[in-house]
């Protein structure tokens, strides 16, 4: 099997189950309002391995500027160097690193759409790039706004937009064909931000064995399995 025909295969069997995940509410449900973000609101994630439940880092995320592009600076990652996200909107994003590399996208990504009501969902291709590397790589979401549900985080409990993102993309060690990644978050409107995010992957590695066939067909691999938790938020003050 190719590589483009794996890809292919893991793609629509994420997007099934992703299409039979629907929450009650439908696409008469109620619509969340725009984030109105301002420099100095502040974020405390607790990030847990999913794969033995631990805890790994406890990043703080932090709005550096709120216009023309929002700009987040993400500290605490495990002694790293704090990073930059950039979004055109609330919450559209130009650069993250959530998924271990830094990506730089040709054009907005939405990770809460406008509107953001139960039943919306999109599809957008584009490219992104990593930092010092040349070439750009492809980049294909699929986006379904799934409904309301209460959420119970170490920072209490919120009403909760759930979405999902299925996304097949090109990823940068050649050694990894049909990547994939869940991409599934909790938007809750009173914190301007996700409570809890979770995402894992999954991918067609080369085969090692001898033999075009072996090394074409390759072996299933998968990625990080990680939860975001709100632990704390921290909304700038209002001037008087």
């Amino acid at each position: 099997m190719s590589a483009d025909r794996q890809r292919r295969v893991l793609l629509a069997a994420a997007a099934t189950a992703l299409s039979g995940c629907a929450l009650p509410g439908g696409p008469g449900g109620r619509e969340a309002p725009a984030a109105a973000v301002r420099v100095g609101d502040r974020w405390r994630y607790q990030v847990i391995e999913r794969y033995r439940d631990r805890l790994v880092e406890t990043p703080i995320v932090e709005v550096v500027e709120a216009g023309p592009e929002i700009v987040l600076r993400v500290s605490g990652r495990g002694g790293s160097p704090a990073v930059e996200e950039r979004y055109s909107a609330p919450w559209s994003v130009l650069q993250e690193s959530v998924y271990g590399l830094t990506m730089r996208f040709g054009e907005p990504m939405p990770l809460v759409p406008l509107p953001a009501a139960p039943g919306a969902g999109s599809t957008r291709v584009t490219t992104y790039t990593v930092p010092g590397e040349t070439p750009a790589r492809r980049w294909s979401q699929q986006l379904r706004v799934e409904g309301w549900e209460p959420v119970t985080v170490p920072a209490g409990r919120f009403d909760s937009l759930r979405i999902t993102r299925v996304i097949a993309f090109d990823h940068p060690d050649a050694g990894r064909r049909a990547s994939v990644l869940t991409d599934r978050l909790w938007y809750a409107p009173e914190v301007r931000h996700w409570v809890r995010r979770e995402w894992r992957g999954e991918y067609v590695s080369a085969g090692a064995g001898a033999g075009r066939d072996t090394a074409a067909q390759g072996t299933s691999g998968i990625e990080d399995w990680l939860e975001w938790r709100l632990a704390a938020f921290l909304p700038a003050p209002v001037s008087s």
